[in-house]
C-alpha cells in the first residue's frame, strides 16, 4: 500500500539552545545528538518501504534525510521541495524563540517581521508543497520537514486551526503516517485557510511554539 511518512529534521545547534534556526545554512547542520537521533530513526523505520525521501532547501533536512535513508538498497531517491522550507524568520533568525513567539502572538498572522515571512504566506506555500508531495509517484515516501509545516498539517488533519490548534510542537521523534489522498485533502484545506486569512486580513493571534 502507498504510504507517506512525515518526520521533523533532527536536532540542530539552534534547537539545542532554544534559538530560531538561521534562514541560511551557514550554521552547523546537526548536533551530535541530532546525528544519533537520525540514525535511530533509520533503525526505527528499517521495515518501512521507502523509494523516495523529500527534504527542503535547508541542509538540516537534507542531512537528516541522508542519515535516515542511509544503508538502504536500493538507495531512496532524495527530492528537494523548497516550498516546504521553514518560515523565513528575517530579523528574528538566530534570536531566542521566545522573542519570536511573543512577536507573533501580538500581531495579525498576515504580518511579517522585517526581512521575513508571514504565517499566512508560509501556509500558502506549505499547501503547495504538500500537494506536490501527495502527487509524487513513489510507493513509499518519507518527508523530512520542519516544525511549522508539520504542526499545521497535523492540526488540519485533526479538524483544528492550523496555527492555534492543539499541535504546537511536532517532536523530533514523532512519525506521522498518512496516505496521499488525506495529505492532498489537508493541503487543499490549508491552502483555503491561508487564502481566506489573507483576503480577510485575519487578525487572530498565534500560540506558535517552536520550529
Amino acid at each position: 500500500m502507498d504510504h507517506i511518512l512525515l518526520i521533523r529534521h533532527a536536532q540542530t545547534p539552534a534547537n539545542a539552545l532554544g534559538l530560531m534556526n538561521a534562514d541560511s545554512d551557514t550554521e552547523p547542520v546537526l548536533t551530535e545528538q541530532g546525528e544519533r537521533d537520525a540514525r535511530a530513526m533509520a533503525e526505527r523505520l528499517a521495515d518501512a518501504h521507502l523509494d523516495g525521501i523529500v527534504c527542503t532547501a535547508r541542509l538540516r533536512t537534507r542531512r537528516t534525510a541522508e542519515l535516515v535513508g542511509g544503508g538502504r538498497t536500493p538507495a531512496p531517491e532524495i527530492v528537494c521541495v523548497p516550498e516546504l522550507s521553514e518560515i523565513v524568520a528575517g530579523a528574528f533568525a538566530g534570536r531566542p524563540l521566545d522573542e519570536y513567539r511573543a512577536w507573533v502572538r501580538e500581531r495579525p498572522l498576515t504580518e511579517a517581521p522585517d526581512g521575513g515571512e508571514s504565517m499566512t504566506a508560509a501556509a500558502a506555500r506549505y499547501a503547495a508543497g504538500m500537494e506536490l508531495v501527495a502527487g509524487m509517484p513513489h510507493r513509499g515516501l518519507l518527508a523530512v520537514l520542519h516544525n511549522l509545516p508539520l504542526r499545521m498539517i497535523a492540526n488540519v488533519l485533526a479538524g483544528e486551526d492550523p496555527v492555534r490548534g492543539r499541535m504546537q510542537r511536532f517532536e523530533q521523534d514523532q512519525v506521522l503516517r498518512i496516505d496521499r489522498e488525506r495529505l492532498a485533502g489537508a493541503a487543499a484545506t490549508l491552502g483555503a485557510w491561508a487564502e481566506e486569512a489573507r483576503a480577510g486580513g485575519r487578525t487572530v493571534t498565534s500560540t506558535w511554539k517552536g520550529r
